[in-house]
Parts: structure tokens; sequence; C-alpha cells
């Protein structure tokens, strides 16, 4: 009965003890997240188009091509991060700004990214004191300055710094497999600002451009979802 009573005991003990590293590490590490960024060209597609086929990207993509054109979020006009509101800017003012912010010239404190041998910026850089710039980097609210001076010129070079910035942020931020809470580019806020503020009004704007190409409109579909 003692040995009993000792073993029930110790089962109980380590129960506990699970039970708490398990809370420990949810706090932490944060709850799985759900993501279909390593998933088949069929599965992620099936999520929109029923009867899969081998044209369901140009299904998918027709349907996208004719939402933007009639119900899509627009630019908007207030760009906190950038210290902007376009409705007051007069077109040349809109694309004076933007072509500066192919220059670099990103964010009004002056403090701006440090760019690699590629001339893509260095994500994981942080120039100012505080992590506040830092987050600003990863809202990407310059998106929806070189949309809307896209809108305005037809100019492909906005699109092509678009995308390739896109592209090239995607390369560097996998999805993490829980909820990051601590990292920069994973802070639930950021996550939403640069969904409202730049990356649905962008994919909008850019959805005709030449150099926004259907592989690439599918890596942001992915990424959004």
């Amino acid at each position: 009965m003692t040995a009993r009573k000792g073993s029930s005991q110790r089962q109980s003990l380590i129960g506990r003890a699970l039970r708490f590293l398990r809370r420990l590490q949810s706090r932490f590490s944060g709850p799985r997240v759900k993501t279909v960024q390593g998933s088949s060209a069929k599965t992620f597609l099936s999520l929109f188009v029923a009867d899969f086929s081998k044209s369901s990207e140009a299904k998918l993509l027709s349907h996208l091509a004719e939402r933007v054109a009639t119900n899509w979020p627009a630019t908007p006009n207030i760009l906190t991060d950038l210290r902007l509101d376009m409705s007051q800017m007069s077109d040349q003012d809109v694309i004076a700004r933007a072509d500066r912010a192919l220059g670099g010239n990103l964010h009004p404190s002056g403090q701006q990214p440090r760019f690699r041998e590629n001339g893509l910026i260095d994500w994981s850089h942080n120039p100012a004191p505080t992590r506040e710039w830092l987050l600003m980097m990863h809202r990407h609210a310059w998106w929806a300055l070189w949309a809307r001076a896209y809108q305005i010129s037809s100019d492909e070079k906005y699109a092509n710094a678009f995308v390739s910035q896109l592209n090239d942020w995607l390369d560097h931020h996998p999805m993490p497999g829980k909820k990051e809470e601590h990292r920069e580019p994973w802070r639930l806020m950021e996550c939403a600002l640069r969904v409202r503020i730049s990356w649905l009004p962008a994919f909008g704007a850019f959805f005709d451009a030449q150099s926004f190409d259907a592989p690439s409109k599918l890596r942001m579909l992915r990424a959004l979802h």
C-alpha cells in the first residue's frame, strides 16, 4: 500500500510538472500557428477553387483581377509611419516623396535602413536607440506610397521596387511555427497594420503591373493567408 501510494504521488507530481512546463512553453513561445506557407499548390488553391485543376491558379487570379477592379481596399491617405497625409499632397508631391523612398529615404526621422550588397534592405538592422523604428520597418508603409505613385504615373519602377522588397522580405521572414510577440516581424500589431495599410492596397494597386507576375501574386496570397 505504501509503495503504491508513493508511486501515485510521484505520478501526480510528474503530471503537475509537465502541465507547468506546457503552460510555461505556451507563455514564452505562444500557441501554434496554422500556415499554408509549406503546403502544396493543390492544398493552397483548394482553399479558394473548389474544382481544383491545372487551371486553378488562372481561375483564382482571374477572380482577383475582377475584385481589385471593383471592390478592393483603397490606398490609405494617412501614412502615420511616414508622417504623410496624401489627401493634402499634389500628384507631383506624391511622386517626389515616392522617389525619395526609392532611394532609401523611408523615415522622416532621417534614420535610414542599411542596405545589403544586392541593394536590398537589411531588415534586421536598427539604427535607432528604440525598438519602434524596427517595428516601423516591418509595417512597409512606403509600399502604400509607391502604390499611390504607380496609380498616378503607371511607372513600372514603383512596382518593381515593391515586388523586389516583397520577395526579399518573405525570403528572410518565413512564417514562425508559433505566435512570436517578441519578434518585430511577427508581432500581432505589425501583422495587422501591414495587412491593412500596405499589403492589401499594394496588392490591388500593382495587380496589373508587369513586374507583379503570377508567382509573386500567389506567394503574397500565401503570406496573407
